[in-house]
């Protein structure tokens, strides 16, 4: 078990770079320097907001590892969802720690609380507020604490997160894994045990650590494990959990293709022997532009708190994937051309808008026609009346409000992890209050508008827009997303993500899936490779737990976009990342001086 981990010290020595970061400028000031140009002091606040988050997520087990409580029961009841009516999602479970199946010491205790407080409402919630009624949380984790085996896998997770914040010391961590190793393979020699429930969903936990945290052939050691239980036991069909188990298995399995742009290990090419028939509403927040026949994104922008500029261009991207979903297996090379053509058009569209908010150019507009309407302006025209300027001044204040309209709000009394990053929230809103309309008609029958504020800016448009262009630019090219997302713009959409509370991407979570798709492939090897991939992941069961086939759908559309972007290549062979994890493993703890 040759485990690699960061080391405390290089944490520390990161948490020193910065924390020197936000205090002191990131260029020198010498007069004889040219000014830093608009890309390059956007790429500085990407940095400065990339080591904030790495702060936050070394800093989060502070607020959970807090003195001995052996009230099992009141740590559960922390669990549930302080909305729901009742902690239902722990029913069944012993009254203390005591009675649990594991060694009830100090360190288990911390172990088992990080757990249930912090890592579990992260398994299928973005927000960290799961559905009280979602499978996962009503069945599957009730079943892991109580099982022997599934509980030792879980004190193990919570141990690598811990080593990796720095909590922990790594000879705990491989302690833990130790006897979880043991366990499992006493399990595994028992005939009433060997591919039990149990046994499985503990093999697809430890394939998610060692994603996280482990090493790349205790990796594929237990997925080809895996693949043979899943064949002894007669396929996913088989599985138990009323196919929870087996649905948990394929998004695990899709999640880490999809984030490597391979194919997936436990399915036959795309497809797996499992096919859930229940047929559910369909939920706004599933969205996605993977998919050509759900509700567009221009008619949903409201429910989604999108800018109808933002679903405007989700509704091109959507367009252009369809576009390549549609050609044939064979293409001829102008109907290629025509694909190349229109992601040229559609990239230099999505080019032009403005970075920060869509709003912004509309402004400039309004500033042009303020210019034209003067330039040719008789000298010896009156000038306007009250009652004509404040006409004006109320279509422009109605210019200026369409971003409050569309832009997406946490509603009030939700909770949003304070990363240290800014966005508006309902305290700040509190002290910035909204005006009321008499408010804004008297505000705008005594002044005229204020052309030299800009609007603010609109952080979901950010994102969707960087994420587009990295797609359509990937499609335009014919090239893998891992070469297509460079550094800087993995940054940029991955810290801009984070100034949207994630509250509101809950509500969009197809959206943000989408976005994390685009970019993941290029996280590997970088400081932000877990935190990245633990969101991505997030995302990824939350929409298989509570929409199975249209996670799936998407998932198979995606991979497929992938697996033609691979086929781009002057010579006809595959490219993108099964290059990079056959030389360097899926850790990519290397892949920093050779992954481009």
């Amino acid at each position: 078990m040759a485990t690699q981990y960061p080391s405390a010290m290089s944490l520390e020595r990161l948490i020193n770079i910065s924390s020197a970061s936000a205090e002191l400028p990131l260029r020198l000031p010498v007069p004889s320097q040219p000014q830093d140009t608009e890309q390059d002091r956007r790429r500085s606040q990407a940095v400065n907001d990339a080591m904030r988050l790495i702060l936050f997520r070394v800093s989060v087990p502070d607020k959970f590892l807090v003195p001995w409580n052996s009230d099992a029961q009141q740590l559960f009841a922390l669990h549930a969802v302080s909305s729901s009516p009742s902690p239902t999602m722990w029913l069944g479970l012993p009254n203390d720690f005591e009675t649990l199946p594991m060694v009830p010491s100090k360190q288990n205790s911390d172990l088992l609380r990080i757990f249930l407080k912090l890592l579990s409402r992260y398994k299928t919630s973005l927000d960290g507020n799961p559905d009280p009624n979602n499978p996962v949380v009503k069945s599957y984790f009730p079943f892991c604490i109580q099982d022997p085996l599934l509980l030792q896998i879980i004190l193990y997770t919570s141990a690598c997160f811990l080593n990796e914040t720095g909590h922990m010391p790594k000879t705990a961590v491989m302690a833990h894994k130790g006897k979880a190793i043991g366990m499992l393979n006493k399990h595994l020699r028992s005939q009433n045990h060997q591919t039990g429930d149990a046994v499985i969903a503990g093999v697809v936990q430890l394939i998610v650590d060692e994603w996280y945290w482990g090493d790349t052939d205790d990796l594929r050691a237990h997925m080809r494990g895996l693949r043979e239980m899943i064949r002894i036991r007669g396929g996913f069909y088989n599985l138990g959990m009323d196919g929870l188990l087996a649905k948990l298995v394929i998004s695990h399995d899709i999640g880490i293709a999809l984030a490597h742009e391979i194919q997936p290990f436990l399915s036959n090419g795309m497809d797996y022997d499992y096919l859930d028939t229940t047929v559910l509403p369909f939920r706004i927040s599933h969205n996605t532009p993977f998919l050509p026949n759900l509700a567009s994104f221009a008619t949903s922008a409201e429910a989604l708190g999108l800018h109808p500029t933002t679903a405007s261009i989700l509704d091109d991207v959507r367009f252009l994937i369809n576009t390549v979903m549609s050609l044939p297996d064979n293409a001829s090379m102008p109907e290629l051309q025509k694909v190349s053509a229109t992601a040229s058009w559609m990239y230099e569209r999505i080019h032009s808008l403005p970075e920060d908010s869509p709003d912004t150019k509309r402004l400039f507009e309004f500033e042009d026609l303020i210019l034209q309407r003067d330039a040719i302006e008789p000298p010896d025209t009156a000038p306007p009346t009250e009652g004509s300027r404040a006409t004006q001044t109320g279509k422009h204040g109605e210019i200026n409000n369409s971003r409050a309209e569309h832009g997406a709000k946490p509603q009030a009394g939700q909770r949003t992890l304070d990363t240290g990053l800014t966005y508006q929230t309902d305290q700040t809103r509190e002290n910035n209050p909204v005006p009321d309309k008499s408010t804004k008609a008297k505000t705008a029958s005594s002044k005229s508008p204020d052309t030299s504020a800009s609007p603010g800016p609109d952080y979901m448009y950010r994102v969707i827009r960087l994420a587009a262009l990295v797609n359509i630019r990937a499609i335009r090219d014919r090239t893998p997303l891992s070469k297509a997302c460079s550094i800087d713009e993995f940054l940029q959409v991955w810290t801009t993500s984070w100034r949207v509370p994630l509250t509101t991407w809950r509500c969009a979570v197809g959206i943000f899936n989408w976005a994390m798709v685009a970019i993941i492939p290029a996280c590997h090897g970088g400081a932000h490779e877990r935190f990245a991939r633990t969101m991505y992941m997030i995302s990824m069961i939350s929409r298989a737990a509570e929409d199975w086939r249209l996670m799936f759908e998407a998932s198979r559309v995606a991979m497929r976009l992938q697996r033609w972007l691979a086929q781009g290549g002057n010579d006809g062979t595959l490219s993108g990342g099964g290059h990079a994890v056959a030389k360097h493993g899926f850790l990519n703890t290397n892949w920093t001086s050779s992954h481009t």
